[in-house]
């Protein structure tokens, strides 16, 4: 028995018709309007910057205080008192600047000036991390001038803060103030840092200020 083979080949009108559904399926397909992305969201781009910005910024912070503690601990070998004259003469730091930075007594610093008084090993470690900060503070893109003067310079006119209050403050201050001079924070972020409500609590002419013989002797936030 033989079999046409003419009835199992598709005629080319067939073919043809096929091929046009085809095409007009995939340019309907191409044509379409597809949904926009979250991505193209300006909102949800600059969240996902922030998001990433964010573990790279800690990072970087982290590394930083990492060489301020290395530094320090090289600077740990050397005698105290001389690099308390090194804070003075060399980086131009007053002794009652110095002081307050250190968080020590006026008196306390009077004998070590004069050579007297015991430098307890916990003093000798704030006066090492001092001495590694001013030197941190010059190794950033833009070196500050007159590091003596720029601590006790208000950090904006419209508040009393300086860079010798974040510094007294701990080691968040002093390390939010080297964001700020590797220019990694702005210095408003850096004030909202270390205090949020910095603008009304540390306002020029507001209902605090701060005074260099508080209560206990030492520099304090009093009222007006």
């Amino acid at each position: 028995m033989s079999t046409d083979a003419t009835t199992s080949r598709p005629s080319n009108s067939a073919a043809s018709g096929s091929a046009s559904v085809a095409s007009s399926r995939a340019d309907s397909v191409v044509n379409r309007p597809t949904p926009s992305s979250p991505t193209d969201d300006p909102t949800t781009l600059r969240r996902k910057h922030r998001d990433l910005a964010q573990p790279l910024r800690d990072l970087d912070r982290h590394q930083r205080e990492e060489r301020l503690r290395e530094t320090a601990g090289m600077l740990g070998r050397r005698d105290p008192r001389e690099l308390l004259e090194e804070a003075v003469s060399t980086w131009g730091l007053s002794w009652s600047t110095v002081g307050r930075m250190l968080g020590v007594s006026p008196s306390a610093m009077r004998k070590w000036r004069r050579g007297g008084g015991a430098i307890s090993s916990e003093n000798r470690e704030q006066i090492t991390m001092l001495s590694a900060f001013l030197a941190t503070m010059q190794t950033c893109k833009e070196p500050i001038a007159d590091i003596g003067s720029w601590v006790e310079m208000r950090l904006r006119d419209d508040t009393t803060l300086t860079p010798a209050d974040l510094y007294a403050s701990g080691t968040q201050g002093r390390l939010l103030l080297i964001d700020l001079a590797a220019e990694v924070m702005s210095l408003v972020e850096v004030l909202d840092a270390f205090d949020d409500d910095w603008r009304t609590r540390y306002a020029r002419d507001g209902p605090f200020r701060v005074v260099d013989d508080g209560p206990d002797g030492e520099r304090a936030i009093v009222q007006r």
